[in-house]
């Protein structure tokens, strides 16, 4: 039986994104982190603890029993909030999760551009107006924020985060990084 998996992401040296769902207490977990030998040497493929790294989600779901059959890439992800409507631009994440003050960094001139752009953002109101707007008929829906996830998201894009989203059978609305998302959802 599988209790529990944990998978890593993780592009060259910078954050590691570490995904853990634990089937047995029903509750999927990601964390972030930095290598911390990050600028020494080529550090290929780390792995930084989960006690050391940030938690930017956590979602509860029913517990299931998982029997061990073999391993299938990505066959267990429980279908979380955080991979359809989460307020981190990938691109970011992809390119080390630069800030404006890494300027001198290649990645770091154009990384976190929104930083004052959404600082002063009312991002539930923004997508309140947007939806009215788009004449969609859907349901507001809460995040999974816990007190910690929530915090530590803001910190770290450093601008407000939504505390819901909104979503029909066929599309939703977020808000992510300055602007408000309209999706189509597959069927």
């Amino acid at each position: 039986m599988v209790d529990k998996e944990e998978s890593y992401g993780f592009h060259w040296d910078y954050p590691l994104i570490n995904c853990v769902n634990d089937f047995e207490n029903g509750i999927f977990y990601v964390y972030v982190a930095r290598n911390p030998l990050e600028g020494v040497g080529d550090h290929f493929g780390w792995y930084i603890d989960t006690k050391d790294s940030i938690k930017i989600d956590e979602e509860a779901f029913e517990p299931v029993f998982h029997p061990f059959t073999g391993y299938q890439a990505r066959e267990n992800d429980y279908p979380a909030v955080y991979f359809s409507f989460h307020p981190f631009p990938g691109g970011w994440w992809q390119d080390g999760g630069r800030y404006p003050e890494d300027a001198e960094d290649y990645y770091g001139a154009r990384m976190a551009d929104w930083i004052d752009k959404a600082k002063d953002d009312d991002p539930d109101e923004m997508l309140k107006e947007a939806v009215e707007k788009s004449g969609y008929q859907m349901d507001r829906v809460a995040y999974p924020w816990t007190k910690e996830t929530k915090k530590n998201v803001t910190e770290l894009l450093r601008c407000p985060v939504a505390d819901y989203y909104y979503i029909s059978d066929d599309h939703a609305a977020y808000y992510a990084i300055g602007e408000i998302n309209f999706v189509e959802i597959e069927q």
